[in-house]
């Protein structure tokens, strides 16, 4: 069962109950026969729905088998190992450290920036980080295996700057410079989709949404349609709503060089 799309369901719910309300304290009125019947009735299919959820909660608990359960624990005794591994390093400076109580070696990775963060911690801090922002809980997330490597503009040396030429003056250009940027070592979350329930609760809907695409290769015009469909889909939209235009840039910058692919978006929303 898709229970973000219950819980999305739910929502909507009590969306309209607070809109029957809202009408009603507008005009200054108590709700009517046929007003009371709809707001009963959609209190009634959120109560069915929380009850759904509970007992799905409920089954999932009792899904927890022993290997599940000795996972769980291997994984707190790695985590455990990590915490006084780190206690170690805040003490000694040192990054090895022997864990007497697991008997095992523990190596904690330092960044380019020397900062020392056990995987075990970051994943606690991912996992906060998921609780607290509702955009980040309600979206999806992707684990991928190995380093996550994406080019970026270099601009320790040169900046990109812009300005404006006389007419028919040739305009003058230079190479820029670009690095990498690598990430790993935990999870590479990719958000692909805002909830339509967020939308929702803060109030706007989307108009429309403008999405140019900057690439010197490949060529996109003949995925153009299925681009607009994905994203009208994801946004849960009218593809009519949706615009996505592909160009190059001539081949200057990162794009150009066929080093990466590079995209702008603007999106009108309407307050509601």
């Amino acid at each position: 069962m898709n229970f973000k799309k219950l819980i999305e369901k739910r929502n909507d719910l009590v969306a309209q109950m607070d809109e029957l309300v809202k009408v009603a304290d507008t005009e200054t009125r108590a709700l009517n026969e046929d007003e009371t019947k709809k707001f009963e009735e959609l209190r009634a299919e959120v109560a069915n729905i929380d009850k759904t959820l509970e007992l799905a909660k409920e089954e999932r608990s009792m899904m927890n088998t022993t290997e599940d359960k000795k996972a769980e624990a291997t994984g707190k005794e790695k985590e455990q190992a990590e915490e006084r591994a780190f206690a170690n390093f805040l003490r000694t400076g040192a990054t090895s450290f022997n864990d007497v109580e697991t008997r095992s070696d523990v190596n904690l990775g330092k960044g380019d920036n020397g900062v020392v963060v056990p995987s075990t911690i970051a994943a606690r801090i991912i996992k906060t980080v998921k609780n607290i922002a509702p955009i980040i809980q309600n979206s999806d997330f992707y684990d991928v295996k190995g380093d996550l490597v994406f080019v970026v503009d270099d601009e320790s040396t040169t900046k990109t700057t812009c300005n404006y030429v006389a007419e028919f003056q040739e305009l003058e250009s230079t190479s820029g410079k670009f690095k990498a940027v690598t990430l790993k070592g935990n999870i590479a979350g990719v958000l692909v989709k805002v909830s339509k329930s967020l939308i929702n609760n803060a109030g706007f809907d989307i108009v429309n949404l403008d999405a140019t695409v900057l690439a010197q290769a490949p060529k996109l015009a003949p995925h153009i349609v299925q681009m607009r469909e994905r994203l009208a889909a994801a946004m849960e939209c009218d593809v009519d709503r949706v615009s996505v235009k592909a160009t190059t840039e001539e081949k200057l910058g990162f794009t150009g060089a066929k080093q990466g692919i590079a995209a702008h978006c603007v999106c009108l929303l309407e307050k509601l």
